[in-house]
């Protein structure tokens, strides 16, 4: 299993995994803040940018959209698997 990384078990990957896993919703997140911030809205505030909705206006369904998010998420949680 991988271990934090320290001088007996060198681990440069260690704080990368993390991120890795949780691509998905990070992307997410700075996705939104940075088309809020161009919009000139804060971006505390609530809107209708998330990558769920902005698949849904590209002619998804709602379930095709969460396939989608999920395969991604699937994808980026095995990359760290190997």
């Amino acid at each position: 299993l991988p271990h934090f990384h320290t001088s007996r078990h060198p681990n440069p990957w260690a704080v990368l995994i993390p991120l890795a896993i949780l691509f998905v919703p990070l992307a997410d997140l700075v996705s939104v803040v940075v088309i809020r911030t161009r919009r000139g809205q804060p971006f505390w505030i609530g809107d209708n940018n998330h990558a769920s909705h902005r698949l849904v206006r590209a002619g998804f369904t709602k379930a095709q959209a969460v396939a989608i998010l999920w395969g991604v998420a699937v994808v980026s949680g095995a990359v760290c698997l190997l």
